[in-house]
């Protein structure tokens, strides 16, 4: 059973994602903020329109919700779209940027991300009702790693359809945005209660037997899958009823199986009779139309089925300017890292192709959870030429981790992915890039900015900033760079300690000591000063250049692994057990190897400094 993460809501120990979603007091910011391009949709309690930010030029979605006699549990599933769609972080998730609960107007207005393709039902008609299978095989399959990572963060969406999958075109190649989370929900066991389309229903909910589960979402998604392959709903709508949900429901109370009761449908369906379904969609159908909700497959499952296995895309290894984005995000300062990171969030970077992140993001998440691992960084290096030769694989991979998991939680979310991927539009950390965090933290477009706006973002506050009263965009220039250029300044001071104790402890090992009575100075004999060159040599060969600390094992294999394997004749240190090598002379590897723990310790110098 899954259960809802401590964090979930509130964020991890670091940035808040979900704080970063501006909220206002009044619905009067959509008109001072943004130009109406065009009405999308307009119903008996709301309005869609789609809008254009005036400062970004960016194109929104604005939907406006009336309140004024909304029963108090609708409101307050309304109210719960709004924590959820600010707290998930997913490329397949359309992005909440920002909202208002406006008690004059009595409205609830939310600006969310613009999807141009329309929906699924969109794509039906284009097609004449006749989609390619390959297509719905990839459609479903993003719609499940949805789920998967919904169901993992504890959360149930509760009216998956296809009117509610977003397209960003109508190509085949398209990518999905699930949107509508007004009925989703925490998940704490089953929800007993009636929600969701009646066509998308599962049968114990129309039985009334059991409350909603996971499970009933993965029903949904089969409804789904079979109007998208067959052209026609299994069990009808209630406009063929005249909008009676009766006979639908009377459907799903009977149903015992697929191959008993939507056999016959989807063999004589529009979809099946022009376009000859697989033997595999007829199977997954089959398999997630179960009846029972305990024979129903989790998401993680139903993705491994042959058949979305078989139709998705050969695996793209990641841009190699991509993963150099990732290498100088690693190096740079925190005050760059948390700019970006804000950008990221609040959606304002055209200069970025989104489609290209989203599917390298995808790639990556290996295990299809919403959430990118080490493992999954691992994975995904072994593919690229540039990433898996660098010279700093391992510890490279392990220092970007952490350099952008801004929020501490231990791997990345979708954000997080993003900002790495911006550093390579903002690579310096310059007057613009300030300027433009100023402008994304500035909710209300005022100039003025307060200790709430930056906090979300960075998890060290710039010191000299003020904390109980606003200010303004020249105070804030001063104080990031200031706190950026001390962060260089502290970090120049650490590295050059750590270099100094790596001489000293290559001079302690290598080399002879003799002290002149006269210049009080090292003295290095012939022999020694040969040692002295080849360690200087060791110091810039590959095996050497990882980020330390590290074991002795890792050394070994580095070094083994390394271009570098020239035998140094280096002797072992006194004191020290080498490792048993044959031969005469010992490796760059063995060398390393016959290292004590302490002396490893003594090992952790930065990679700019020659490691």
């Amino acid at each position: 059973m899954a259960s809802e993460p401590r964090a979930f809501w509130r964020g991890g120990r670091g940035v808040r994602k979900a704080q970063l979603v501006s909220r206002h007091l009044s619905a009067d910011f959509v008109k001072k903020n943004y130009d109406v391009v065009k009405e999308l949709n307009s119903g008996s309690f709301s309005r869609v329109n789609l809008v254009r930010e005036r400062l970004s030029g960016a194109l929104r979605v604005c939907k406006v919700i009336d309140i004024k006699e909304m029963d108090p549990h609708v409101l307050g599933m309304m109210r719960k779209e709004v924590q959820v769609l600010s707290a998930l972080d997913h490329p397949n998730i359309v992005r909440l940027y920002e909202f208002a609960e406006d008690e004059k107007t009595h409205e609830l207005v939310l600006i969310l991300e613009y999807v141009p393709g329309g929906d699924c039902i969109d794509l039906l008609e284009e097609h004449e009702r006749l989609l390619p299978e390959r297509l719905v095989a990839r459609i479903i399959h993003q719609l499940l790693v949805v789920l998967n990572y919904c169901h993992k963060s504890g959360i149930t969406h509760r009216d998956v359809k296809p009117e509610n999958v977003m397209l960003t075109s109508l190509s085949n190649d398209a990518f999905c945005k699930v949107i509508d989370f007004g009925l989703a929900t925490p998940y704490k066991g089953r929800v007993k209660e009636f929600a969701g389309t009646v066509s998308y229903l599962a049968p114990e909910l129309a039985i009334a037997q059991s409350g909603f589960s996971m499970a009933a979402d993965i029903w949904a998604v089969g409804v789904t899958a079979f109007e998208l392959l067959a052209g026609i709903t299994p069990f009808g709508k209630t406009q063929e009823f005249g909008n009676s949900v009766e006979p639908i429901l009377e459907k799903l109370c009977e149903y015992e199986s697929f191959d008993e009761d939507l056999y016959q449908v989807f063999r004589m369906s529009p979809g099946h009779q022009r376009m000859w379904r697989s033997s595999e969609a007829w199977d997954f159908l089959r398999t997630v139309l179960a009846a029972d909700p305990e024979d129903r497959p989790t998401a993680q499952k139903a993705l491994q089925h042959p058949w979305l296995v078989r139709h998705q895309p050969d695996a793209v290894p990641i841009a190699q300017e991509m993963l150099k984005s990732f290498d100088g995000f690693s190096e740079a300062t925190k005050m760059h890292r948390s700019c970006l990171y804000a950008i990221a969030a609040k959606g304002n970077f055209a200069e970025l192709d989104m489609a290209m992140v989203g599917h390298a993001f995808a790639q990556a998440d290996s295990d299809n959870d919403g959430k990118i691992s080490l493992e999954d960084l691992q994975t995904a290096s072994k593919a690229n030429s540039w990433w898996s030769w660098s010279r700093r694989l391992q510890a490279a991979m392990e220092t970007f981790l952490q350099a952008a998991d801004q929020d501490r939680k231990g791997y990345l979310g979708y954000t997080d992915f993003v900002a790495a991927c911006l550093f390579q539009i903002h690579h310096t950390f310059d007057a613009g890039l300030v300027d433009d965090t100023f402008d994304v933290l500035d909710h209300d477009r005022n100039g003025l900015l307060k200790a709430e706006d930056v906090k979300p973002a960075f998890p060290r506050y710039p010191p000299g900033l003020p904390k109980y009263c606003s200010f303004g965009r020249e105070e804030w220039h001063q104080c990031v760079f200031r706190e950026a250029d001390d962060e260089i300044a502290r970090t120049s001071t650490e590295a050059e300690e750590e270099s100094g104790i790596l001489e000293r402890l290559f001079s302690g090992m290598f080399c002879r000591h003799v002290e002149d009575v006269d210049s009080n100075e090292l003295v290095l004999s012939d022999r020694d000063a040969h040692f002295r060159e080849k360690v200087n040599e060791l110091r810039s060969s590959t095996a050497c250049a990882l980020p330390l600390p590290m074991p002795a094992a890792d050394m070994v294999l580095a070094a083994r692994a390394s271009a570098v394997q020239a035998s140094y004749q280096l002797q072992p240190p006194k004191g020290l057990l080498p490792l048993h090598a044959t031969g005469p002379s010992f490796s760059t590897a063995s060398t390393f190897a016959s290292l004590s723990s302490a002396q490893q310790g003594y090992l952790a110098a930065r990679s700019s400094y020659g490691f």
